[in-house]
């Protein structure tokens, strides 16, 4: 029996690692895919003008989406290794790196999807999950931002969480899980919108993960607040936007929802 017992564990214990393998394999394909796609339709020159094939630009709408739904993290570590690859092509103070900054090419391939679709559109596909959520507690923290010699400490709410329904990011999250989604009161500082979530009220929030380096787990978030252009109270069924002045949005939650997964989720997501 115990034998039996052993066989099975290993068994279970190849299958996990196989399936984790796979699922690591498969974010790599989609961003590395992503990328290719990126220098081949972009051009390096800094000073040459983008034009990209309507099958191209469908084909990047859709890399683009899964990278940043599926492999959020690894985008932002090839990013950032391709930029660190394209500065080592230059000299500090004698030569500028060879062609256009890895950023600025992701941001014209953006633009051209922009021009078809709008930038509301682009920046969905670029808001890794999007959950309606009920604010169980709310905390405050410091967050410490570095910008070059100097240290910054930044109010931070925490926002602790339970999933009511995902509707964007359902390979990573399920309904009922409690999490962590956290912001900076200093980003609406400058803005007519009075962000305040209330304790015990339910919102559709879109999120991102932290920054790589923050090291934070892959299921404490940060608000991505450009990721849709409001952020949405759920309160018995009826939608509105309760941090917009003079706002008289009033929606069925059915509808609301129906009409924002046939505008924005690409077919295959929920």
């Amino acid at each position: 029996m115990r034998t039996v017992k052993v066989i099975i564990s290993v068994f279970l214990l190849a299958f996990v690692s196989n399936f984790f393998a796979q699922g690591i394999q498969e974010k790599k394909e989609i961003v590395d895919s992503l990328f290719e796609l990126v220098k081949m339709i972009t051009p390096q020159n800094r000073n040459e003008v983008i034009k990209i094939k309507d099958s191209d630009l469908e084909k990047a709408k859709k890399l683009l989406y899964e990278a940043y739904a599926y492999a959020p993290i690894e985008f932002g570590k090839k990013l950032h290794h391709w930029t660190q690859a394209w500065g080592s092509t230059g000299i500090l103070g004698i030569k500028e790196p060879d062609g256009t900054r890895p950023g600025r090419r992701l941001w014209k391939l953006k633009e051209s999807i922009a021009k078809k679709y709008g930038w509301d559109y682009v920046w969905f596909l670029e808001t890794p999950y999007v959950l309606k959520v009920k604010i169980l507690d709310k905390d405050i923290s410091l967050y410490e931002s570095y910008n070059k010699d100097e240290k910054f400490r930044l109010r931070q709410v925490d926002m602790k969480v339970k999933i009511l329904e995902v509707i964007k990011g359902e390979r990573l999250f399920q309904k009922d899980e409690e999490i962590t989604i956290s912001y900076m009161p200093i980003w609406y500082s400058e803005c007519n919108c009075p962000v305040d979530f209330k304790v015990d009220s339910t919102y559709l929030i879109p999120t991102k993960p932290w920054y790589y380096k923050d090291n934070k787990g892959p299921k404490e978030l940060l608000i991505k607040n450009n990721g849709m252009k409001h952020f949405y109270e759920i309160k018995n069924n009826i939608v509105t936007r309760p941090f917009v002045n003079s706002d008289n949005l009033t929606k069925q939650w059915a509808v609301f929802k129906k009409d924002f997964i046939n505008k924005y989720l690409i077919k295959g997501e929920n």
